[in-house]
């Protein structure tokens, strides 16, 4: 895609709350696209009761933040935000290398 992003993980376990954050990186066009897509997740949680997450955008940077009443919740939580980037990401590529291929025909 020619467009670096940065990735960061963080965890944090306490006893009665399990924590992880996601932080992502890059050009303010592609992180919008991403954080549009995402933050549409982070409303509806697949279970409330025992995930909930919240995201940010500033400028360069997309933060998610996952919160668990236990472990097995935010592994399962964790691994489908982070499928879902993936997917998000690998789709924009893909977009991304039609239209400059489509462009570059017709010029």
């Amino acid at each position: 895609m020619g467009q670096e992003l940065g990735l960061d993980l963080q965890l944090s376990c306490e006893k009665s709350a399990h924590r992880a954050e996601i932080k992502i990186e890059g050009q303010d066009r592609l992180l919008r696209a991403i954080f549009e897509s995402i933050s549409l997740e982070v409303k509806s949680p697949p279970n409330p009761d025992r995930v909930h997450a919240r995201s940010s955008y500033r400028e360069g940077i997309i933060s998610i933040e996952i919160y668990a009443h236990d472990m097995p919740s935010l592994r399962a939580a964790l691994n489908s935000y982070l499928y879902l980037l993936y997917t998000l990401i690998k789709s924009l590529e893909a977009s991304t290398t039609k239209f400059n291929t489509v462009g570059a025909k017709s010029g």
